[in-house]
């Protein structure tokens, strides 16, 4: 996994003002999420949780008992789905 390196030139946050930020941002969406909502990032894109289930032959039968899993699911904005729709791919030697 690379991380991503600061840009050369002046910086005009620390690099602890950054990760507070972070860390706030991250409280925020755990308690957003746990409560059924979508986070939006503007062009970065948007995550929700999304739940796997067992199936049910009627709708009276459907309990939480079913729910086998929640995961998050990150939906790229416009840009990024763009830069994923233009990949190419070679064999790697």
């Amino acid at each position: 996994m690379n991380s991503l390196k600061p840009s050369p030139g002046p910086q005009t946050l620390a690099r602890a003002d950054v990760y507070a930020v972070l860390v706030a941002l991250i409280d925020e969406a755990v308690e957003s999420l746990a409560n059924g909502n979508q986070i939006s990032f503007g062009k970065l894109g948007s995550i929700a949780v999304n739940l796997k289930s067992e199936g049910s032959e009627t709708e009276d039968r459907i309990t939480t008992s079913l729910i086998i899993g929640a995961m998050v699911i990150y939906r790229p904005g416009p840009e990024i789905k763009g830069m994923l729709n233009n990949l190419k791919f070679e064999k790697a030697s």
